[in-house]
């Protein structure tokens, strides 16, 4: 399912998402460092880090939610390096846990890519904090009328909702096609 908002400069970002969401704190020693309690109980946190994942841990992350079966996995190096803006979350040992990237121009499409965050990590607020530092990543630097894109199905579609995102019932219909070993263009009859 394609799904598409329009950011548009407000005095916050309150279209894309419901007030007191996610609240992070500037982490002390690192201005793009934050810091998510995700599970208070066992005294985990979770740091969410500006910066891009090695290319092994973005295969482990792949890897864990299943997606290897349909992504290339040789061209991830490149697919990296050709991101608008990246976010790694790190567990207290290192440990990238989960991710989340931006691609696209910048400032007319901006794509929400690989938002990922480990299975036995899902569930715990990781994947609301790293779309709040994609967000304010886009709010500090896309210009007003970016639309910003994503796709999903229909398990986490509710996720994004909550950020405003809009499936096929909105005025905006998201296609795709896969490249795979065929080459593209127009089909023949």
């Amino acid at each position: 399912m394609g799904v598409c908002a329009i950011y548009e400069h407000f005095s916050g970002f309150e279209l894309f998402r419901l007030p007191n969401i996610v609240h992070a704190l500037p982490h002390a020693g690192n201005a793009n460092c934050w810091t998510a309690n995700t599970n208070e109980a066992h005294g985990d946190k979770m740091n969410i880090i500006e910066d891009r994942p090695t290319t092994e841990e973005f295969i482990g992350l792949i890897t864990d939610v299943g997606w290897d079966k349909y992504t290339n996995l040789k061209v991830l190096d490149q697919a990296l390096k050709n991101s608008l803006y990246c976010v790694v979350a790190r567990n207290n040992n290192g440990e990238a846990v989960g991710m989340g990237r931006l691609v696209g121009d910048g400032v007319r499409s901006v794509y929400f890519q690989d938002i990922i965050i480990k299975k036995k990590h899902q569930r715990q607020g990781i994947g609301s904090k790293i779309m709040d530092k994609l967000f304010d990543w886009i709010n500090a630097n896309c210009p007003n009328k970016t639309y910003l894109h994503l796709f999903t199905d229909k398990t986490t579609a509710g996720f994004y909702a909550r950020y405003g995102f809009s499936g096929p019932e909105s005025p905006f219909f998201g296609m795709s096609q896969k490249k795979f070993s065929k080459k593209l263009g127009k089909l023949k009859k």
